[in-house]
């Protein structure tokens, strides 16, 4: 069975948010070698989460025994109530970007932030009501609040910001580029600059793949 793209794609990108490229002394870590593992490490967790099917019940504390027969990071699961604390620390950071972003006088940014934080906390007055997660659906709406955001954030970047900002990429992934297929490079070159732009606005990564 091969591995799903979309778990190659995240990986990748978690490889970015978890890894520096360049160690202290400034020699490059095997950028690839990171990637390969975890991406291995990802996969194997997505398989041991497909059993149970979309719909899982959520323990609603860590202590009792019911678990997560779908879930996604880990072949743990998380209880009900960690998957909760970390959507409210998602919409506490927000708060911050979305502050920043006022100062910035990005006001488009600042209003999708502020939508993002109320869809957030809709999301979390749910889950409060229910012991039943469908974690597939509810690791769509997380990504798709990123999507939101990081569009929004390419429109308020200006070009000179962007430009700045390829450059840097462009040097760093410059080593790897001869190792790696196209598609693969530049996905992880919009991976680098997705990064790096999240990073000067303080807008956190959603995703419960992000959740450990």
């Amino acid at each position: 069975m091969g591995i799903p793209l979309h778990i190659v794609l995240r990986s990748i990108t978690r490889c970015f948010e978890t890894r520096k490229v360049e160690t202290s002394h400034g020699r490059r870590v095997n950028t690839l070698f990171y990637c390969q593992q975890e991406v291995l490490s990802s996969f194997k967790d997505y398989v041991d989460s497909q059993v149970g099917g979309p719909g899982v019940a959520i323990a609603d504390s860590p202590d009792t025994n019911k678990s997560t027969t779908n879930n996604i990071g880990s072949s743990q699961g998380f209880s009900k109530q960690q998957i909760i604390g970390y959507i409210t620390e998602c919409c506490e950071e927000l708060e911050q970007s979305r502050l920043y972003a006022i100062e910035q006088s990005c006001q488009n940014l600042a209003e999708t932030l502020n939508r993002t934080i109320s869809r957030l906390v809709d999301i979390v007055k749910k889950l409060e009501n229910t012991n039943l997660i469908d974690s597939e659906n509810l690791e769509r709406d997380l990504t798709l609040l990123e999507e939101l955001i990081y569009q929004s954030l390419r429109n308020t970047v200006t070009q000179e910001e962007l430009s700045k900002v390829e450059t840097e990429a462009n040097k760093q992934l410059r080593p790897h580029k001869r190792a790696m297929e196209v598609p693969m490079y530049q996905q992880t070159l919009q991976t680098y600059i997705a990064k790096r732009l999240r990073e000067h606005y303080f807008i956190p990564r959603l995703s419960l793949f992000y959740m450990i």
